[in-house]
């Protein structure tokens, strides 16, 4: 009878590890699931809509250069080369749900770690990016369609509503 208390003392022990191990990776795989935010990568259809949710925030993570040649209206340009963009990244409400995109898809694609890293909740992705987007034929800001009247060779026929002979938009 004296034998068995040893025996249950040490079944309680490794029953109390096992359970305290089974609990730490409970722990762990949250924090892990934390952390591999689910991004939807969208076309620029799908993306077309999501735009036009106010509460979303739609980040152009391009040069300066490329967003002021044309951008998505609404947009947010945070340069993805500039050397301060994580800590820009950082500033921004992680409870908000934003659409990011760069030229081609390739930028922001890279980015995607960090945004999972700095634990955003909520992000979509343009496939195929900006090019996607125009390719698409859908409307820049109204900026971009000044221009297109000046110089539409540069901007799919569609884009902001110009008729074929360029009437205003």
């Amino acid at each position: 009878m004296y034998a068995t208390k040893p025996l249950m003392k040490q079944a309680a022990i490794v029953l109390a590890i096992f359970l305290g191990a089974c609990g730490a990776g409970a722990v762990e795989n949250t924090i892990t699931n934390a952390a591999d935010l689910a991004v939807k990568h969208v076309n620029a259809g799908q993306a077309q809509k999501l735009v036009a949710d106010k509460t979303i925030v739609t980040l152009d993570i391009r040069t300066p250069g490329e967003f002021t040649a044309a951008h998505i209206a609404g947009a947010t340009n945070l340069d993805f080369r500039a050397v301060d963009f994580e800590q820009r990244l950082t500033g921004l409400d992680k409870s908000k749900t934003y659409f990011v995109y760069c030229a081609s898809g390739n930028r922001s694609t890279q980015a995607l770690p960090l945004f999972k890293k700095l634990r955003f909740q909520s992000l979509y992705h343009l496939d195929g990016g900006f090019k996607g987007w125009e390719k698409a034929g859908l409307r820049l800001r109204s900026e971009d369609c000044e221009t297109a009247r000046t110089n539409p060779e540069h901007l799919p026929e569609n884009v902001c509503n110009l008729s074929p002979i360029r009437g205003s938009v």
